[in-house]
């Protein structure tokens, strides 16, 4: 049976008439992406309940390609055929809120690829079946055939032939067409390309909701809604809404809002795509689906956040610092305070790495790098961090110390006979010249009171000892007199060190000198004291 189009007025079928302009050529200009056929046939067939969608793009040396679409679903009859898929802005869905087309537009798609003929074999099961064909002009044949014992639908488009690179290239951009339209659709789709009749690549379109690779993203059901939330990735915000799996639209610029810089992606049969099928209806359904996401965002996605940068704290030092960075970059859109996330100490406590803000007790410390220094801090009491986070702490208000400017660690120095000898000379030295300390040990400083040489303080325990500060106090003083640290690093006590295995008492006068100017207490009598002190002591003679 052959018939005029039905998408213009007039004339019998054609194979040399070009298509005329008006609401045909308008509606087809409609589809940005030629390929967005491929959208609304996989709609179609969702629609029919099929359990498989395959897509195959057929073609051989100096032979039309053949673009197909077959699905299993409840195939149509010649009044579907006719009334509602040739009809535009009618459709069989209309009154069907679980169907996801509504405005019978969808398959005018078809003509956007300029095919030489659309062809449609259809089936009920039932014995039969029915084949249309689609011309250019926009003239169909429609005509009963046999066959038919299973219900289903394949819609095939005949384009020209096409060079080797020219098919590749087709089933490249076929493939993201596809996957953008379609990646997330209920039923399962395959993408074949046939070569001569050969099937030689494969793909699988379809997966699960969701982002992938997202360090932390959460799926909330409600209902027939599902909401997936995710924090920004590397390619920024992302809201995508669908129907069925079917992208609606998409856009990757920031929604705003509560939902500012964040990615989400809401899939609900209530959404439907605008009639010039590039956006998502603003209604009353769009609306409370962004509610939900807002919900999802403050009830799930921060509390999964948190539990994640915890665990990334334990077990991964770039992972937590990645991630830390991250949810300060969005926090202030975020129901997250400041004193929730969770730092990665240098040092563990308990066994554990993790510390809340607001749990760090005497401070924050951030330190450049490790050593005996910051595990003193550490025991001390103090929270220490690595000096990359500084950055994220200064964001969100907290104040943190340098580990290395902001405390001084002191470690005691095993001592060898000439060193003993040396330090009690030293003793009677700065005795007889000024005033003992109340002790004299060697050591070895890091952080704050670094390459400072001299000390004041108590002998350190054997695991050292640490300090705020420079340490700056006088050993000298008549009231809570401390002892006297050296330095083995400074170069009056390295020289002094190596004198005193033949002349220590020549060693500890001339350390006792620097010792005294270093503090400001070497007058005209303690120089003299010093003198006759070394001298008697060379000599031989009782001073």
């Amino acid at each position: 049976m052959g018939s005029t189009g039905p998408y213009r007025a007039g004339g019998g079928r054609d194979d040399e008439v070009v298509a005329e302009g008006g609401i045909v050529d308008d509606l087809v200009k409609q589809f940005a992406d030629p390929l967005a056929f491929y959208r609304e046939l996989v709609q179609n067939a969702i629609d029919a309940d099929t359990d498989e969608v395959v897509v195959t793009v057929q073609h051989a040396p100096g032979e039309p390609v053949v673009i197909a679409v077959t699905d299993r679903g409840s195939g149509m009859d010649p009044e579907i055929l006719q009334e509602k898929l040739l009809v535009l802005f009618r459709s069989g869905k209309e009154n069907d809120d679980s169907k996801i087309g509504k405005f019978g537009v969808g398959f005018i798609s078809v003509l956007a690829m300029n095919p030489e003929r659309v062809t449609v074999r259809t089936s009920r099961g039932e014995g039969k079946s029915h084949v249309l064909h689609l011309h250019r002009d926009h003239t169909y044949d429609l005509f009963e055939t046999g066959g038919g014992q299973r219900s289903g639908t394949t819609v095939s488009l005949t384009l020209e032939a096409m060079a080797e690179d020219a098919v590749t290239d087709l089933v490249a951009r076929s493939r993201v067409a596809l996957e953008r339209w379609c990646r997330f659709a209920r039923t399962p789709i395959h993408l074949r390309e046939v070569r001569q009749g050969e099937v030689v690549a494969e793909y699988r379109i379809d997966r699960a909701l969701g982002f992938e690779a997202a360090e932390v993203q959460v799926t909330h059901v409600d209902g027939d809604t599902r909401v997936v939330v995710a924090l920004p990735g590397a390619d920024g915000p992302y809201a995508g809404f669908f129907n069925q799996g079917l992208l609606l639209h998409e856009t990757r610029s920031s929604f705003g809002g509560r939902l500012s810089g964040l990615r989400f992606i809401v899939q609900d049969p209530r959404l439907e795509h605008t009639l010039s099928r590039d956006d998502v209806r603003r209604d009353g359904a769009f609306r409370r689906a962004l509610r939900l996401v807002e919900k999802v965002v403050e009830r799930e996605l921060v509390p999964a956040a948190l539990t994640r940068l915890g665990d990334l704290a334990e077990s991964s030092p770039n992972g937590h610092a990645q991630l830390l960075a991250r949810l300060v970059t969005v926090m202030p859109t975020l129901p997250l305070a400041p004193r929730d996330l969770v730092l990665r100490r240098l040092h563990a406590v308990d066994g554990k790495h993790g510390v809340r803000v607001r749990d760090a007790g005497r401070g924050l410390v951030c330190a450049a790098r490790t050593g005996a220094l910051t595990e003193a801090v550490a025991r001390a009491g103090w929270v220490v961090v690595p000096n990359t986070m500084r950055r994220v702490l200064e964001q969100v208000g907290a104040e943190a110390r340098d580990a290395h400017a902001a405390f001084t660690h002191v470690t005691p120095v095993e001592t060898r006979l000439e060193d003993e000898a040396l330090m009690a000379r030293l003793v009677e030295h700065l005795d007889r010249a000024h005033r003992a300390p109340s002790a004299v040990a060697l050591v070895t400083v890091d952080g704050a009171a670094a390459g400072r040489g001299y000390l004041a303080g108590d002998p350190p325990p054997a695991e050292g000892s640490v300090h705020e500060g420079k340490m700056a106090v006088d050993p000298f003083r008549l009231l809570r007199r401390e002892g006297l640290l050296l330095d083995i690093g400074t170069p009056t006590v390295v020289a002094a060190r190596a004198m005193a295995e033949a002349d220590p008492e020549v060693a500890a006068a001339l350390l006792a000198r620097d010792v005294l100017v270093f503090f400001g207490h070497l007058d005209g009598g303690a120089d003299d004291a010093l003198t006759q002190g070394a001298l008697a002591a060379v000599l031989g003679v009782t001073a």
